[in-house]
């Protein structure tokens, strides 16, 4: 009974959590989902559900994406290509092993040519960048940089 228990009141911060606090403070409409996957198997997984999303209601999904170099942007991003309307690539706040935003930009621009990619400096100036009402906002690439942008608006749990 306790295992059942435990297992009905588990959080699993960072994994597709709905920051309404987030969107209560940017007040444009838009859904701001956080995701600390960070490889090409939760790039993988994040494409399934981005596919069931459009096909739910093809609201707009703008990706911002913040990873660390020891992993691949490429790797992480390519199952979901089809499936976003856009990149905003922002540096790791307070992480030396940031990626440059600039380079991935510039990594995302040779695969897709075709999307719109940007650079920012923080998740606020992307997320103000591209949201919109009725759109879908993934903040997603980093455990580092979920964890950075909880504290930031007050989510963490410890």
């Amino acid at each position: 009974q306790s295992i059942r228990d435990g297992l009905k009141r588990v959080c699993w911060p960072a994994r597709l959590q709905r920051l309404k606090s987030a969107e209560a403070f940017f007040e444009t409409g838009a859904e701001i989902w956080l995701d600390g996957g960070h490889n090409d198997s939760a790039g993988l997984v994040l494409s399934r559900k981005l596919e069931e999303w459009k096909a739910q209601d093809e609201k707009p999904v703008h990706l911002v994406l913040g990873m660390i170099t020891t992993k691949d942007p490429l790797e992480f991003v390519t199952p979901m290509l089809p499936y976003i309307d856009s990149v905003s690539v922002i540096p790791v706040k307070d992480e030396p092993l940031s990626h440059d935003p600039e380079n991935v930009k510039a990594m995302l621009l040779n695969k897709d040519e075709g999307k719109k990619i940007d650079a920012y400096i923080s998740w606020q100036d992307a997320v103000k960048g591209h949201a919109e009402n009725d759109c879908r906002i993934l903040i997603a690439g980093s455990i580092y940089m979920s964890g950075a942008i909880l504290k930031d608006i007050g989510e963490v749990i410890l």
